[in-house]
């Protein structure tokens, strides 16, 4: 499962500042997986008021998808939807592999519309902090989507 927002640039400065607004006191970045239950409804329901839209792309892990041909499902699937809105620029969280990401990128884009891509840590961009959420309520709890509300634009199953 992979969760992605997606924003127009001129609202970044805000949407970072009003996500780092949603820290507790001391803390350095959101990490859903840290967060109790209580406060990652807090959080979601901040998420939702602000100006974005949230994408989740699932694919089931069976007898031949392993969790790395999964996230490779997700990726080509979300490039594809943002090609097709015209999204110029897509910044994806740094893992321990992220060639595996952009070889799958590479692969799955078109020459147009532009789209770059770049793989940053999560304690330096807010931004991943949304994506982080979103996959935790698509994934952990799924029955959570619901609470972004107007910003959840869909829900992509990603066939084998």
């Amino acid at each position: 499962m992979m969760g992605c927002m997606i924003t127009d640039a001129r609202d970044h400065p805000e949407i970072r500042r009003r996500v780092t607004e949603l820290m507790r006191p001391r803390q350095k970045r959101i990490h859903f997986h840290d967060e109790s239950l209580p406060e990652r409804r807090r959080l979601i329901a901040g998420f939702a008021e602000l100006p974005l839209q949230v994408v989740v792309a699932v694919a089931r892990i069976g007898h031949e998808v392993d969790a790395e041909h999964a996230r490779a499902l997700c990726l080509r699937e979300l490039v594809e939807l943002l090609q097709h809105q015209r999204v110029a620029r897509m910044v994806l969280e740094s893992r321990h592999d992220d060639r595996r990401d952009a070889h799958t990128i590479i692969a799955a884009r078109h020459s147009e519309p532009l789209l770059v891509f770049e793989h940053r840590q999560p304690s330096g961009e807010p931004m991943l902090w949304i994506a982080d959420g979103v996959a935790w309520a698509g994934g952990v709890r799924g029955t959570d989507l619901d609470r972004f509300g107007r910003v959840l634009a869909r829900v992509i199953e990603v066939g084998q």
